[in-house]
């Protein structure tokens, strides 16, 4: 059955829930879009839309081993959430432990019961917005398609993007500092992880539009993903660097205008009359 009434956050949550619990049943491979489907309680194309190719589920999996160590608790997200104020006071490298186990009202070996580290604590983090900004991304792509021209679906996808970037200007200072310090091997497999997430989203959408006919046949869609995530990525850093001179807002129309002549469909890629949107279920 499909739930109709929860929020994208709650049936993002669910679907990852999903995936976590028949990994524990089933061999990886054996797990398809629809069994996730049938125990999230959504349709098997949503599944696909928030996890991307089956090749991803291991990522996913890895990811949410790595930040939860422990059950979930109204404790553990108490100190998300209390790191999340501290780390953008007082910046990674500033950040302790004490001072976030201050700001949640508990001591400091709360904290530590919950995560092994400030590296950790910060992956936590790191996790719990990837997982809430594809939850609303997903939101906007969905409303963004229902332009009736592609091109003007991917210039408001854009718009909104700048206006995330510049409502949290302090969440990517903070994850360049946090990168700038991070050395172990286990923080940069685990950001890789989130990553390849991010290009199997990407990848997914991009496939999907494909298949409608609404961009170029012959893009690769995992070259193409890549490119998006390097392209937001490098505005990002722009920015930051040169706020006065770069305005996002501003230059996105343009940046959709050199996007699209990659992704862009060509004539001879227009569709005629067959479209096949049934495939994809196993």
């Amino acid at each position: 059955m499909v739930v109709l009434n929860d929020s994208p956050a709650l049936i993002h949550q669910r679907i990852v829930e999903a995936l976590q619990t028949l990994a524990a049943e089933l061999p990886l491979a054996e797990i398809s879009y629809a069994a996730i489907a049938a125990r999230a309680g959504v349709s098997w194309q949503r599944v696909k839309q928030v996890l991307g190719p089956r090749a991803a589920f291991g990522d996913w999996l890895a990811v949410k081993a790595g930040a939860a160590e422990t059950p979930a608790s109204d404790t553990r997200q108490r100190i998300i959430a209390s790191a999340a104020t501290v780390f953008a006071r007082k910046g990674y490298h500033g950040a302790s432990l004490d001072q976030v186990a201050a700001d949640a009202g508990l001591t400091k070996g709360a904290v530590y019961w919950h995560f092994q580290s400030k590296s950790d604590l910060f992956l936590a983090l790191l996790d719990a917005r990837f997982q809430r900004d594809m939850s609303e991304m997903a939101v906007k792509v969905d409303a963004a398609h229902n332009q009736a021209d592609p091109f003007d679906s991917l210039k408001l996808v854009l718009l909104q993007l700048a206006d995330k970037i510049e409502s949290d200007r302090d969440w990517p200072r903070l994850f360049l500092e946090f990168l700038g310090h991070a050395r172990e091997d286990a923080v940069h497999q685990r950001i890789g992880a989130i990553y390849r997430q991010s290009y199997a989203w990407s990848q997914t959408l991009l496939d999907d539009l494909r298949q409608r006919g609404r961009s170029n046949q012959h893009a690769d869609s995992f070259v193409a993903s890549v490119f998006w995530g390097a392209l937001v990525d490098g505005l990002v850093l722009a920015w930051l660097a040169n706020p006065q001179l770069i305005d996002l807002k501003q230059l996105m129309p343009q940046i959709a205008e050199l996007v699209w002549q990659g992704v862009g469909p060509r004539q001879a890629d227009l569709p005629s009359s067959s479209s096949n949107s049934s495939v994809g279920q196993d």
